[in-house]
């Protein structure tokens, strides 16, 4: 009365010599069993396309080391192809030297312990720097049944992150042989940043020294604190830009003359966010 899906098997029925050979026959109705399937199928292959479209390694390793399921990440960074990694052992898939690396993480992850590191594998023609997740997975009565990798690519993080530190290192050479530091006034945050050459133009120790305006002040010598706070109060109001020369009194009551520039920085609503600026030591 429906249509369906049916599994048809034909037996013969052996009768004693002489008779006629019988048959029977059974169908068997599979249509929820088919249904079940193709659904299981779609569900397969939706995930596997949302996994092979992630920018990362995901694999799944048993007990035994050997990788059950991987996604195509792998196949840009080792030139495998999924198909010829299931089943491979990781330690013969990595190569003994990544795998010297790794060993300590393997081991700890199937103890239960979920382990978090980073690495450098060779692609090149750079390293490639990896952040690595290893997630234990055990069944109901919590024994281990082996553990999942999420391994992402970090070198262009990596690459920014060493690129800044070299700047910042050239700026604090540079600013250092021409004696001038610089600084930042957070306006909401009433924080005051200063560079480590400023610093040491006020001969301050960072550990020790308040980074608000009012300490700031303070360090102003009492006879130009007035030409200061004009400075900065007319650039706050106006939006632009300031110079002028000042002395400061260092902690150990030396003065210094400083030669002090810089700008308001303007929100998008036109809020005053911060003032930026320079001061040398002439």
């Amino acid at each position: 009365n429906r249509s369906g899906v049916a599994e048809d098997k034909l037996y013969v029925v052996k009768e004693p010599k002489g008779s006629d050979e019988k048959y029977v026959s059974f169908s068997i109705d599979i249509t929820d069993h088919e249904r079940i399937r193709k659904e299981l199928c779609e569900i397969r292959t939706r995930y596997r396309l949302i996994l092979d479209a992630m920018p990362a390694h995901i694999s799944y390793v048993d007990t035994e080391q050997n990788i059950r399921f991987i996604n195509k990440w792998h196949e840009k960074w080792f030139n495998y192809h999924p198909k010829e990694v299931v089943g491979r052992n990781i330690r013969e898939l990595f190569g003994e030297a990544l795998y010297g690396k790794l060993e300590a993480y393997i081991r700890s992850a199937l103890k239960g312990n979920e382990v978090i590191f980073e690495t450098v594998i060779s692609k090149k023609p750079l390293l490639r720097h990896l952040a690595v997740t290893l997630i234990p997975n055990k069944d109901d009565a919590g024994a281990m049944l082996g553990f999942y990798i999420l391994a992402y690519d970090i070198t262009d993080r990596i690459m920014v992150e060493e690129a800044l530190k070299k700047s910042e290192t050239q700026l604090a050479e540079a600013q250092h042989i021409a004696n001038l530091g610089s600084w930042e006034f957070d306006l909401r945050k009433n924080r005051i940043v200063l560079s480590a050459e400023l610093y040491r133009i006020c001969n301050l120790d960072p550990k020790m020294f308040r980074l608000t305006f009012r300490e700031i002040l303070r360090l102003i010598h009492h006879e130009d604190v007035g030409i200061f706070k004009v400075a900065i109060e007319t650039a706050y109001r106006n939006r632009s830009p300031f110079s002028l020369y000042h002395r400061i009194v260092r902690p150990n009551g030396t003065i210094r003359i400083l030669h002090s520039q810089g700008n308001v920085i303007i929100g998008d609503d036109g809020t005053p966010l911060r003032i930026i600026g320079t001061a040398q030591d002439v």
